[in-house]
């Protein structure tokens, strides 16, 4: 996790904006093709990139998933949802995006503009073109993820800005944020879990062993 977030996640955001920050427009033939081909290399990076952290983020989550449902006798999907949410990022939460909530709570006009029946490309111009803090945030905010795929790692598929409903209305959005808390992590049932499988599970049988197969 320190190498993620202190080596190659902030290497990689620099790596993404210097070629968001190039305009395709304004490339001549030859300029562009050399572009498509950074964009590629990258892409290509950012793949082996992604699956060499797998194991550091699955393989937690599927020890604590196997063991649980051995010691309760749950389905394993009940302890897959446990981890929805757990982290920030999973959440829909990062500072960028925090930093955009804090400043809309702090407007009505901000508020008001996001429930006012308008279009979704209308309230995020309304909010980049805000004075002050709050335009700054809105622009660092969708600087970040207005070309992040929605649903998948094909780069096919449509990308956020192409669908702005979801950075207004979808799960963990300023709008979200402004109306109604995050729920939280549904922590008691795992605690309601652990006690009533604990007379029947011995104290040894608890410890994160190697499992067979």
């Amino acid at each position: 996790m320190a190498r993620w977030e202190q080596v190659v996640k902030p290497a990689s955001i620099l790596a993404h904006r210097a070629l968001l920050a190039v305009d395709p427009a304004s490339l001549g033939t030859d300029e562009f093709l050399d572009h498509l081909a950074r964009c590629r290399e990258h892409q290509r990076r950012m793949i082996r990139q992604h699956h060499a952290f797998d194991c550091a983020a699955l393989v937690p989550v599927g020890d604590f998933m196997a063991h649980v449902a051995d010691w309760t006798g749950r389905p394993l999907g009940e302890f897959l949802a446990l981890t929805r949410g757990y982290a920030p990022e999973s959440a829909g939460s990062f500072p960028a995006l925090d930093r955009l909530v804090a400043a809309i709570r702090q407007s009505p006009a901000a508020q008001a503009a996001i429930a006012a029946e308008v279009t979704a490309e209308d309230a995020l111009e309304w909010l980049r073109s805000a004075s002050g803090k709050l335009g700054a945030a809105a622009a660092a905010y969708l600087e970040i993820v207005s070309c992040r795929l929605l649903d998948s790692l094909d780069t096919g598929d449509p990308y956020a800005l192409e669908v702005p409903q979801v950075l207004v209305e979808g799960s963990g959005s300023p709008s979200q944020a402004v109306r109604q808390p995050r729920a939280t992590r549904p922590r008691r049932r795992l605690r309601e879990y652990a006690i009533s499988s604990r007379r029947r599970i011995a104290p040894s049988s608890m410890i994160c062993s190697p499992r067979p197969g």
